[in-house]
């Protein structure tokens, strides 16, 4: 998305525009990348608020939530864990989902993997059944 934004936005709007979400586009990439370097965070945290700031003159302000401004943060933040992928939540959230699997409190871990197995038993006969590919 980070390489693929600026792309998609380069003839359908205009250039200023264009030149600001490549500058937001930039600043995610090289924030997610996999060897973070000291004097590029500190090159981030000064150039994300230009950014945000030129960012305010183009669109309107309801634009800008509380989520939005969070970004002048995560350059900070990267610096103390390290590359942002070490301590991303994406895998622990996708298994949140599996508190809705305890039957048994007293023992809720058992009962979580067993429903787990059970899920991906089912998923694997469903797809055998309707002839799919068993391999994923």
């Amino acid at each position: 998305m980070q390489k693929l934004l600026p792309l998609a936005l380069q003839k359908s709007t205009n250039k200023r525009i264009h030149s600001i979400l490549t500058e937001l586009c930039t600043f995610f990439c090289v924030l997610c990348s996999k060897v973070l370097k000291l004097e590029e965070l500190k090159l981030l945290e000064e150039k994300i608020s230009e950014t945000l700031f030129t960012m305010e003159k183009l669109f309107s302000p309801g634009f800008f939530t509380v989520m939005v401004l969070l970004v002048t943060h995560l350059a900070i933040e990267a610096k103390l864990p390290g590359p942002v992928h070490y301590h991303w939540m994406y895998r622990i959230e996708r298994y949140c989902t599996l508190k809705s699997y305890v039957c048994n409190r007293a023992c809720s871990e058992g009962s979580i993997s067993e429903a787990y197995i059970a899920n991906e038993c089912l998923a694997f006969c469903s797809r055998y059944l309707k002839g799919g590919d068993l391999r994923s």
